[in-house]
């Protein structure tokens, strides 16, 4: 495998770094795991610890290659996704997480990442301590799949965090523009009661649009632990719709909510929920902006089938292919390209779904695009895993 020319950069300013402060021995003999990666995914340094302990390999053959060089395709993919989500964000974390080295040895570790600019390229630093905590495979399974999806709702946070300060300072202007006639027409005391009036409600019909806004995000950032309680699907619906609604408008695709009246209560995990919703919209959107559909929509359905609700997500871009339909709700699996992701939102979208009782599916009877189908119990309901 070639190595870039920001591994070599990389690469000559680590070693150059380790002369200068004469870390050299410490780094390569500290008891865990330190490693800086390009944004390529190649390892552009691994210490002695990371290389002999984990990747089971000597310093010298490590360098230039990949994590699916040496992991399990879903530990590797997991490191791919949550990589890709701090370059994107070129954002700083700690977090904990178990690690199957190359010889199966399970470990527990407590990792500090960081991303460091050197000769304008991203860099992924990394220093991981053992925990010495072997967990169960099944054990290790469920933490992976709770650390992916923290990982997705990251980067959907990120969107919606760019989106809320696109939605807050327009009505922040109009403010402004407000405020700033009034003061100019009172210097020259030609401001009328009525004018005031006016002024002053429309400036309240701005705050009530920025209180929308900033209220459904504190929705999305509620706690996303794994809680099972009973709620009203509309509700949730609603929330979902109000803070996918500025993504879907600034692709100009049309987002259609059709949601049956009086359906019962349902049982599930209602922050885990919306996010499974928001994957599943977002990737949509996606695909839409990205074909250029003719008149794109989203057209996202509740209605009551026999024993269970059952939500639908359908839009009308090119479909999902007859070949891969087997394939979309597997781990790894995807149509995009290597920098756009990994594929894991569909998986661990499924996941979560059959783990507060529902199911999910993709409707190929449905011609004119993709269908996405949830069903999920009614309150008090036996679940049909035959629909």
């Amino acid at each position: 495998m070639p190595i870039s020319d920001s591994h070599c950069d990389a690469t000559k300013a680590v070693t150059s770094a380790q002369q200068d402060c004469e870390l050299s021995p410490f780094i390569d003999e500290f008891p865990g795991i330190v490693f800086i990666k390009n944004h390529q995914h190649q390892l552009v340094y691994a210490n002695r610890y990371l290389a002999n302990e984990i990747l089971c390999a000597k310093q010298e053959e490590v360098i230039g290659k990949r994590d699916d060089e040496f992991f399990e395709p879903s530990q590797s993919a997991s490191f791919y996704e949550m990589n890709e989500v701090f370059f994107k964000m070129k954002s700083s974390s700690s977090f904990e997480t178990h690690l199957t080295s190359a010889n199966g040895k399970i470990g527990r570790y407590l990792f500090s990442i960081k991303v460091v600019e050197h000769n304008r390229q991203l860099f992924l630093l990394g220093i991981g301590h053992n925990l010495t905590e072997e967990p169960s495979p099944e054990a290790q399974k469920h933490h992976s799949e709770l650390e992916i999806f923290t990982m997705l709702r990251t980067n959907l946070l990120g969107e919606f965090s760019r989106m809320v300060s696109h939605q807050v300072n327009q009505p922040l202007s109009a403010i402004s523009i407000y405020i700033q006639g009034a003061l100019r027409k009172n210097q020259q005391n030609d401001l009328s009661a009525e004018e005031t009036r006016h002024l002053l409600e429309n400036i309240e019909k701005q705050c009530a649009q920025i209180h929308q806004v900033t209220q459904s995000f504190n929705i999305f950032c509620e706690s996303d632990s794994c809680q099972l309680e009973t709620c009203r699907i509309q509700s949730i619906l609603q929330e979902v719709t109000k803070l996918i609604a500025p993504l879907a408008d600034q692709q100009q695709i049309k987002l259609i909510p059709n949601i049956e009246l009086n359906l019962p209560e349902i049982v599930t995990d209602k922050a885990l929920l919306k996010q499974v919703l928001l994957n599943i919209l977002q990737n949509a959107i996606e695909v839409l902006s990205l074909e250029g559909s003719p008149n794109p929509r989203i057209e996202l359905r509740a209605t009551r089938e026999e024993e269970n609700i059952q939500l639908c997500i359908r839009d009308n871009g090119p479909g999902i292919s007859n070949k891969h339909l087997d394939q979309v709700f597997e781990h790894n699996f995807t149509t995009k390209k290597k920098a756009q992701g990994s594929g894991l939102g569909l998986s661990i979208c499924k996941t979560f779904v059959e783990r507060f009782g529902g199911k999910i599916y993709i409707n190929t009877n449905y011609k004119d695009g993709a269908e996405f189908v949830i069903l999920l119990k009614p309150h008090g309901s036996p679940f049909n895993s035959e629909s």
